[in-house]
């Protein structure tokens, strides 16, 4: 199978059908079939039926998803988040990449990111953006942009080109892709009702130039997301010091945070999380050598009161806001 799937225009990935379309494509192998029932006298008229129903499902249904929808997806040790406006918009933020959680030919873009977006039924993103540049956020991205149609890609500009992110770039042109560099203070409206703002860095490097020298961590995007009355911020892999360089001033309370770095014991200072007195705390970490997350990050956020969901534990962290409220689920529960 794997052979011939790899020859030229053999295979094709679509999006997964709802059960709906299931069902009424069987009814009409079964109307049309010599089996149908002797007093179904013309077949044509009931396919006919079936076919008008399932307009108005695929018409109707997504008008009445009216909610916010957003999954932090479970890529092992990395990051990979996927929002769904209520106006059908679909943004992708970081891809994961490799991890101790997977061995052997897997590839978290071709075994987990697309299949998971082609499952929920969605045939192109309007944005993915790449936080900062390392194989841990943009690894499964190189999968996403050459199988699924990407209208706007945003990123830094990062310090260090990895081979990941020189086929990312290749795709983004190859696809025609729109690419943004985003800077602090810009905001960019994502559907009807919903605000990306871009938080940090800011356009001038040698100001940030102190941030930078430890490497990409530092040059990750911080979007703060708004719709309705609620916030999500999004926080790649900073650091201590920017997140002192954030915090002074923050007045926004946020409702969801993505905490930085996997949990490192370099992130989720005090005066940061005191800032944005977040009510849920998600961790995307997996198995790792590095210690994440750091215990010292989970006693400040268990002493602050702010709940913690971890990939790790939970898996996949869906979060849905509709009616001014959150309601999360996540995918195992433990015992």
């Amino acid at each position: 199978n794997e052979v011939l799937a790899a020859m030229p225009w053999t295979f094709i990935s679509v999006v997964s059908p709802s059960l709906l379309f299931i069902i009424c494509y069987f009814a009409v192998l079964w109307l049309l079939s010599e089996e149908r029932p002797r007093w179904l006298k013309k077949p044509l008229l009931w396919c006919s039926g079936l076919a008008v129903i399932l307009l108005l499902f695929t018409i109707l249904g997504p008008m009445l998803q009216k909610d916010l929808y957003m999954v932090f997806l479970d890529v092992g040790q990395g990051d990979c988040i996927y929002i769904r406006t209520p106006d059908k918009k679909h943004i992708l933020i970081d891809g994961g990449g490799k991890s101790l959680d997977y061995t052997g030919s897997f590839h978290v873009g071709d075994d987990i990111v697309v299949p998971f977006l082609l499952k929920n039924g969605i045939g192109h993103l309007d944005l993915v953006v790449m936080s900062h540049c390392h194989d841990d956020h943009i690894g499964g991205l190189v999968s996403v942009l050459r199988d699924i149609p990407v209208k706007t890609f945003m990123e830094y500009t990062p310090g260090e080109e990895t081979d990941n992110y020189k086929q990312l770039k290749a795709l983004v042109t190859a696809k025609g892709s729109r690419n943004i560099y985003a800077n602090a203070d810009a905001t960019y409206r994502v559907g009807q009702d919903v605000w990306l703002d871009v938080i940090y860095p800011c356009a001038n490097e040698q100001q940030l130039h102190s941030f930078f020298h430890k490497g990409d961590n530092n040059r990750s995007l911080v979007l703060l997301l708004r719709y309705d009355d609620t916030t999500i911020l999004f926080t790649g892999d900073i650091e201590a010091e920017v997140e002192e360089h954030l915090y002074p001033g923050w007045e926004i309370p946020v409702d969801i945070l993505k905490v930085a770095h996997h949990g490192s014991h370099t992130s989720s200072t005090d005066n940061w999380l005191e800032a944005l007195q977040p009510q849920l705390a998600v961790i995307q970490v997996g198995k790792n050598n590095f210690g994440h997350p750091h215990p010292d990050v989970l006693e400040r956020l268990e002493q602050k009161g702010i709940d913690v969901l971890r990939n790790d534990i939970s898996g996949a962290v869906m979060c849905s806001f509709q009616k001014d409220k959150w309601s999360i689920r996540w995918m195992v529960n433990e015992l």
